[in-house]
């Protein structure tokens, strides 16, 4: 028995000694070329072990290389899909012994794994094709039919389908149970201890498109202690510069094999949150169904991880995400969808076919309430930052038809209605995909066709709203008061992007005015800036500047109206409506605009150019040339409104306009007819019409040439001087007329009145000088001239000094219905005088004067007064002309107020 005891530790000493021993015997190199041939035989890859390989028998059967490489298809240029540092594989000795796989351990240390498509569509993985492949290929059409059962053998097998033919019951399921039950006993052979990558790495890169996912830090260990208990995988990976924690758990791999149901769950989380998914699923096919969830303390977090940013940059708080899956064979239907994040809650569910050619996808969601502002859209009333009962319907058959929604909103008290779609190929492709998308409410329909290329636009656009401003203040962003913007609309070729729009062939209509315009809105800057061109027909100005002056005027057509008109100064007729000019401020521009007439109120001007700058706050328009009333007109504004009180400033030249059609359509005023020519050199500063008018300041021209004064006949009134000299000439009409060749004055402003002393008037029996003040801001005139008749045309253009009468003449009050009337202390200063120049050309006085000429006029005058009046007085200035006209009225028993005294004011 001892010698039995002594002969077995001998032969277990042998054994021993020959596990230590034999290893460094053992031919590796041999070892080595076999597992290469044999992986490459069985992968189609290429194999590279530059390393060392290690191996040993005690305490378990181990093998270790180094530096190990694999290749594929693409690998001919030298590239390498997988390759790791080292790999150490490990097996139980004693469970290899008894017939079963124990492995102890395989560890994967460094492993570079990358996954690339190279610009010509190969992938690095793709195995090669060997010599024996192409042969088979060449002799595949020697091969039985699909589905035949004729094997070289004789013997009956069961062969794949042929490309769009149906599978048989048989093919369909015994290769199934078969690989079942082969993959079964295997897995109840086989038992893996551990299963770690140290380090590692993943790359996914498409040369094509340049996009690339790169994983690091890979650090995993899995195990599958039997095949009826769960195999768990713990690890972490690195992606977006965050950390990943991994863990899963497959509750029964030998069920899955075996076509049973498992359970299963996983979670991956990070700093951000964690998605979970738990529930049961089979293999073959694959079924079942999932609980998914997805939440965290931070969307913003989420969104960043995902390589974006929350619009706005606000904080969207917490999120919380769940649905339900289910999972069969040809269909996929994700059910009670709830997501709550933002203060926003939604829910949905969708259908995906999965038995198709193509994707086919059926979804429907609904949100309660979504909270504008968190999204970073600002300038909003409170009651307009908020969508409510929002739906939408998605469906998608396929990526080669548009995918489609419709769906609508309630914002700021109104219900939108929203429709689209879009070819998805080539919108998941990068390519320019054709989109559609209509918007429409009772406020506006808003309409884009054309494509979409990543966040780029590039087609047709239309915006379309009744009234401007009431839409506007909608959206709660009111425009300051006024007449304009109302009907608008917009249409045209657009190409943007979040940096600007660019459009073209654009036809753009507001209130009333229509033209073609092209150009670009730049968004990059500190605020916006437009360039552009733009062509309108008409450009109608009412709506912005309120009507013109005939449309302001007191009344009365201005037409050189006698005593009958009103002397007070009338209420100014200039809007106090405030001129917002903030608006310079959000917006810099450089517009070259051109008109083929411009309307304002009466007022018409024809073709002309007009170049705008706007840059911080200040504006300034070239206008060159601007046609209007047979003449022409260029000139320069400048308007500042970067301060509370605007300033503006404008400088223009006017030749050869017909004076009459202007000033009747500019103001009313229809007293001069003949060639005009003006210039003005004036700066002003305020925030409405009438600020503007009443601080006027600067220097003026004005020159009228071969016209005529109507409504006033200076040397008629002379000639046939009669009673009517001392009453006030009365209505005299528009027919009546002083004739002229020159009429001009120059003026002084200051604070809104124009003040002038050198009026002068040329006429073939008149000649008149004078002077004034005109107070724009009132709009009132308060005039003297002395007008000089001669009986004979001789003596016009003359330079020798005419001999006449002459008579003053005052023209007070409203400009648009003035008093024309003489000045009798003029008159009365030098009656002797006045006498003997009235000798020269006759009249009706005559026969009143010849036996006294001294007293004449002062004896006539009492006679035609009754006395009521003292001359002395007049001349001193004690008794004003209202007093002297009602006198004469009672002298000459005339009807009370014929000559205006006591007319109310016109409004």
């Amino acid at each position: 028995m001892k010698r039995i005891l002594v002969g077995a530790a001998g032969i277990l000493l042998l054994l021993l000694i020959v596990a230590l021993v034999i290893p460094f015997f053992l031919p590796k190199d041999a070892i080595k070329r076999q597992i290469v041939a044999e992986i490459e035989g069985a992968t189609g890859w290429r194999l590279r072990v530059d390393g060392a390989v290690g191996i040993s028998l005690l305490p378990s059967v181990s093998l270790t290389a180094r530096d190990v490489g694999l290749s594929g298809e693409a690998g001919a240029d030298g590239v390498e899909f997988a390759k790791v540092s080292s790999i150490s594989f490990g097996l139980s000795l004693g469970a290899l012994l008894g017939g079963n796989a124990h492995v102890t351990g395989i560890t994967l240390r460094e492993p570079r794994i990358l996954l690339e498509t190279d610009a010509a569509g190969r992938t690095s993985w793709a195995p090669r094709r060997t010599l024996s492949d192409l042969i088979e290929e060449s002799l595949s059409s020697d091969l039985p039919a699909p589905g035949s059962s004729q094997a070289d053998d004789g013997a009956r097998r069961i062969l794949p389908p042929a490309p769009g033919e149906e599978r048989t019951v048989a093919q369909e399921a015994m290769p199934a149970e078969q690989a079942g039950d082969d993959l079964a006993a295997l897995l109840r052979r086989v038992r893996v201890d551990d299963l770690s990558i140290v380090d590692g790495s993943l790359v996914f890169s498409d040369l094509r498109s340049g996009q690339a996912i790169r994983i690091t830090a890979i650090n995993s260990s899995l195990a599958l202690p039997s095949p009826d208990e769960p195999a768990v995988l713990a690890g972490s990976f690195g992606w977006q510069e965050r950390t990943f924690e991994v863990e899963a758990e497959l509750g029964s791999p030998i069920a899955l094999v075996q076509q049973r149901p498992s359970e299963i769950s996983a979670k991956l989380s990070s700093d951000f949150g964690a998605a979970t998914v738990s529930g049961r699923i089979a293999a073959q096919p694959f079924s079942g169904t999932l609980r998914i969830g997805l939440s965290g303390d931070s969307l913003n977090e989420a969104l960043a991880a995902l390589g974006t940013a929350a619009p706005g940059g606000r904080d969207l708080g917490a999120y919380d995400l769940a649905a339900t899956a289910d999972v069969q064979p040809e269909r996929i239907t994700i059910e009670d969808f709830a997501l709550a994040a933002a203060d926003s809650k939604a829910t949905g569910r969708a259908v995906v076919d999965t038995g198709a050619a193509e994707p086919v996808v059926t979804a429907s969601i609904a949100m309660d309430t979504l909270d504008l502002t968190r999204f970073g859209v600002t300038g909003l009333d409170p009651a307009a930052g908020r969508l409510e009962a929002f739906t939408l319907d998605f469906a998608l058959d396929g990526l080669a038809r548009p995918a489609t929604a419709k769906g609508g909103f309630l914002w700021n008290g109104e219900r939108f209605d929203i429709s689209g779609s879009a070819a998805p190929e080539p919108l998941m492709a990068g390519d320019p995909a054709p989109v559609e998308v209509a918007v429409a409410n009772r406020h506006l329909t808003v309409g884009a066709r054309g494509n979409l290329t990543g966040g780029a636009f590039d087609g047709k656009l239309s915006l379309e709203t009744a009234n401007l401003r009431d839409m506007m203040a909608w959206l709660g962003s009111p425009l300051p008061p006024g007449n304009g913007l109302k009907a608008f609309a917009v249409a045209g070729k657009f190409s943007g992007s979040a940096d600007g729009v660019a459009f073209r062939q654009t036809r753009i209509s507001l209130d009333g005015t229509v033209g073609d315009a092209e150009g670009e809105l730049s968004l990059g800057g500190a605020r916006p800036r437009v360039s552009a061109s733009l062509s309108l027909d008409t450009l109608v100005l009412d709506p912005y500047l309120g009507g013109g002056g005939s449309a302001r005027s007191a009344g009365g057509n201005g037409g050189g109206r006698s005593a009958g008109g009103n002397g007070g100064a009338q209420a100014s007729g200039w809007s106090t409506e405030r001129i917002d000019f903030s608006g310079l401020k959000s917006v810099d521009a450089d517009l070259a605009i051109s008109a083929s007439s411009i309307r304002w109120d009466k007022l018409t001007i024809g073709q002309s150019k007009l170049t705008v700058a706007i840059a911080g706050g200040k504006l300034k328009a070239d206008l060159n040339p601007l046609n209007l009333y047979d003449g022409a007109a260029s000139g320069t504004v400048r308007i500042d409104g970067t301060s509370a009180q605007p300033t503006v400033a404008a400088s223009f030249s006017l030749e050869r306009l017909e004076a009459h059609p202007f000033l009747r359509d500019l103001a009313d005023f229809r007293a001069l007819h003949g060639k005009t020519a003006i210039t003005f050199d004036v700066t002003t500063a305020g925030a409405s019409q009438a600020a503007l008018a009443s601080a006027l300041s600067g220097k003026a021209l004005v020159k009228f040439t071969n016209g005529s004064l109507r409504g006033i006949n200076i040397p008629s009134m002379v000639r046939n001087l009669s009673a009517q000299t001392l009453l006030g000439w009365g209505d005299t009409g528009d027919e009546q007329a002083t004739d002229f060749s020159e009429l001009s004055a120059s003026f002084d402003i200051a604070n809104g009145v124009a003040s002038t002393s050198d009026l002068r008037l040329l006429g073939p029996l008149v000649r008149v000088t004078g002077g004034g003040r005109t107070d724009i801001g009132r709009q009132t005139l308060d005039w003297r001239v002395e007008p000089r008749i001669v009986p004979t045309l001789e003596g016009q253009g003359n330079s020798a000094e005419m001999v006449g009468l002459g008579v003053p003449v005052v023209i007070k009050g409203s400009w648009a219905n003035p008093r024309i009337y003489p000045d009798i202390k003029g008159i009365l200063e030098n009656p002797a005088e006045a006498y003997k120049q009235l000798q020269s050309v006759g009249g009706g006085l005559l026969d009143l004067v010849k036996k006294n000429p001294a007293k004449a006029v002062e004896n006539t005058v009492k006679q035609l007064t009754g006395e009521g009046i003292d001359i002395n007085k007049v001349m001193d200035g004690e008794i004003d002309d209202d007093a002297v006209l009602k006198t004469i009225e009672q002298g000459f028993k005339v009807a009370p107020n014929l000559f205006g005294i006591g007319k109310k004011k016109k409004q």
